[in-house]
């Protein structure tokens, strides 16, 4: 079992082209138990439409960040019913508006999960084999019975002289880059060791969301968070490659177990900084 660490997107919305960019993400992924269906995505509901909503700023808003905005119209979509968020159209931040201007239609589903293509981590959700939809790779080694990939999303708010940042950081688990093989579906123990490389992720999530907690951030030094950011993306990778080496891709029982309580106890140590939150 390989370990395949992807970074995400760092992107920091200094620059309102940034914004749109991050408008434009094709994830579909949970937000407040809604699961957000990215505008690209041109996949088929099937569900009951139980209506649509709008987001439209005043023009002094300053909560209104890409996030921001999915948090609020996710509550909306709970209001109608709702567990699916379909995006219809975008609007970024301009001269006229501050926020972003998003409309989109609400679904009501049985099951929201095969419509995810990221899984942010969760104390309650572990990885299931139902999470890993991607394909083996035709160039992977015939021993390899896995592979996942995961990595940190970092996004701020929209930063100017008057305002300060705010960073917010997911851990994410990618459905369509991560794979198990069709033997080693039924194996407990394989999925246990995947489910430690995600956890090991949100271990280095949990201390960059320390790192921009403690820091003191403007304008001017902004670029000094994606130096946090590269920083513990490296040593989390370091931290992946050592953790396969010991426990041998998790063929090494002993080693595994003596992982998993290392992992425990420090995913435990920094449960302050658990949640994505605002840092």
């Amino acid at each position: 079992m390989r370990f395949k660490m992807r970074t995400g997107f760092l992107i920091l919305f200094a620059l309102l082209l940034s914004e749109a960019i991050r408008a434009q993400d094709s994830s579909n992924v949970v937000l407040n138990d809604v699961l957000i269906v990215s505008l690209r995505d041109t996949s088929v509901i099937y569900g009951q439409n139980v209506g649509s909503i709008k987001f439209r700023d005043k023009i002094l808003t300053s909560n209104c960040s890409w996030y921001e905005v999915l948090d609020a119209l996710t509550y909306q979509a709970k209001g109608k019913g709702g567990n699916v968020m379909k995006i219809t159209a975008v609007k970024p931040p301009d001269k006229w508006m501050t926020c972003y201007r998003v409309t989109a239609d609400i679904y009501e589903v049985p099951d929201i999960h095969p419509y995810e293509t990221q899984v942010d981590w969760s104390p309650v959700r572990k990885l299931s084999i139902a999470d890993f939809k991607g394909k083996p790779r035709t160039d992977a080694p015939k021993n390899y019975a896995a592979e996942t990939a995961a990595g940190f999303v970092m996004q701020t708010n929209r930063v100017t002289p008057f305002k300060t940042p705010k960073f917010i950081v997911f851990s994410r688990f990618d459905c369509y880059k991560s794979w198990i093989g069709e033997e080693s579906k039924g194996k407990a123990e394989i999925l246990e060791h995947e489910q430690s490389h995600f956890d090991i992720n949100e271990i280095y999530a949990r201390q960059l969301r320390k790192a921009l907690h403690e820091g003191n951030f403007n304008i001017d030094n902004l670029e000094e968070s994606n130096e946090l950011f590269n920083r513990y993306y490296k040593e989390s990778r370091e931290q992946q490659e050592q953790y396969d080496t010991e426990t041998v891709h998790g063929t090494n029982k002993k080693a595994q177990a003596k992982w998993n309580d290392m992992i425990r106890n420090e995913l435990k140590r920094l449960e302050a900084y658990q949640a994505s939150g605002w840092y």
